[in-house]
């Protein structure tokens, strides 16, 4: 089955010559792709807004979870698949505020990931799990980590090793208090109290929503880049691993205002971190080219990836969908058009991309992470439908 929709797909390349649209319009891919429901919608848990997914193995088993919230949910819940067609789900937290954005990680070196929800209440939860000695049904402790300064909400929050030691490290950022933070465990994590703030840029004009993490420069620490739709786009030096705590230099990409999503990954496979963005409302996705060195050479050039009007591009996702070795990206968008496409680079022109309609949704795309959800070893993806009778869905490839 794998196979047949793969012929398809390489069929249209060669029918399409390089599969360049010049007018604009989409290749349809829509009968290449099944979706399948995680979850359906839940009395008591409003799934109308702003949805977020990310995906897991949370009970240990070898096979692929999810765990999503909504921003009018204020609770973060975990889908169990038991194949994939059947899901169970099981709320961890509720009462938390609007759920901007989760991570996962496994904090407490417990054996089982955790999660972390940045949250429109002013804080993040870190909302840890039962040992594999029980159920992951059981009760999961909820605690929220300490703030350096009062914060109205937070964006985005991501987890990594951004030091030497071997606690995983912390990253918010929060667009109305102009901020971002870095949170550095004191010692083995029992609750998210054992995390200390601090602040590592601050006074950002018109703040920053989205954060990734990369290695921007190649020399083996990892950094952060931003964006915001009233701020533009900047990558954040790690001062070393001794600094960490420390202010970081911040080095701008693009100064253009609009950007909602980042995604940090080598377009053009020269060995270095590009930078993708969304532009919602001028309903462009663009890269920001890494020439190498970008300490030295601080000019990323601009490239058009995809006009999408009158859709609003507000999701990104990454990964070899057709498996020819070349990273592909899944974009969402919402309000007027909404849908999920693929784009695909066709050869080595910055700005010629291939654009696959893969399906009209009716409702607002959430995030795209991409996996092996189906175990079959091919690239599949979730995403959240804002206000769809089945709100957390994930597709494959037929």
């Amino acid at each position: 089955m794998k196979k047949t929709g793969l012929a398809i797909m390489a069929g249209w390349v060669i029918l399409t010559g390089c599969g360049f649209n010049p007018d604009g319009s989409d290749i349809d891919v829509t009968d290449l792709w099944e979706q399948f429901i995680i979850a359906s919608r839940q009395a008591g848990l409003d799934t109308n807004v702003g949805g977020y997914v990310l995906l897991q193995d949370f009970d240990g088993d070898g096979k692929t979870d999810a765990a999503s919230g909504f921003v009018s949910s204020e609770a973060v819940v975990i889908h169990i698949q038991n194949n994939p067609s059947v899901w169970s789900s099981f709320t961890i937290g509720s009462n938390l505020g609007a759920i901007n954005s989760l991570a996962s990680e496994d904090i407490d070196d417990s054996g089982q990931p955790d999660v972390l929800a940045a949250t429109g209440d002013g804080k993040i939860w870190i909302l840890f799990a039962p040992s594999f000695a029980g159920p992951v049904t059981d009760l999961w402790r909820r605690s929220s980590l300490d703030h350096p300064v009062v914060v109205g909400s937070w964006d985005d929050v991501k987890v990594a090793h951004f030091d030497d030691r071997a606690e995983f490290n912390i990253v918010g950022t929060s667009s109305d208090a102009g901020i971002i933070v870095l949170w550095r465990s004191q010692g083995r994590v029992t609750s998210a109290v054992t995390y200390e703030p601090f602040v590592i840029a601050s006074d950002l004009p018109g703040g920053f929503e989205r954060l990734t993490v990369a290695d921007v420069d190649e020399d083996g620490d990892l950094y952060l880049v931003a964006c915001g739709p009233d701020s533009g786009v900047i990558w954040l030096e790690n001062p070393g691993a001794a600094n960490v705590t420390q202010f970081w230099m911040i080095h701008p990409i693009s100064s253009d205002k609009g950007f909602t999503r980042v995604l940090a990954v080598d377009v053009d496979q020269e060995g270095d971190i590009d930078i993708v963005v969304t532009d919602r409302d001028g309903g462009r996705v663009v890269w920001f080219e890494n020439r190498g060195s970008p300490r030295q050479n601080p000019v990323w050039p601009e490239h058009l990836m995809a006009n999408l009007l009158p859709g609003r591009p507000d999701a990104l996702g990454v990964g070899d969908l057709d498996e020819d070795g070349v990273l592909d990206i899944l974009v969402g968008t919402d309000t007027n058009q909404q849908a999920i496409y693929w784009l695909e680079r066709q050869g080595m022109a910055q700005s010629l991309w291939q654009r696959r309609l893969i399906a009209r949704t009716g409702f607002d795309v959430g995030e795209l992470p991409v996996g092996d959800i189906d175990g079959v070893g091919w690239p599949d993806f979730a995403t959240t439908l804002a206000g769809s009778p089945s709100p957390v869905v994930w597709y494959r490839q037929d």
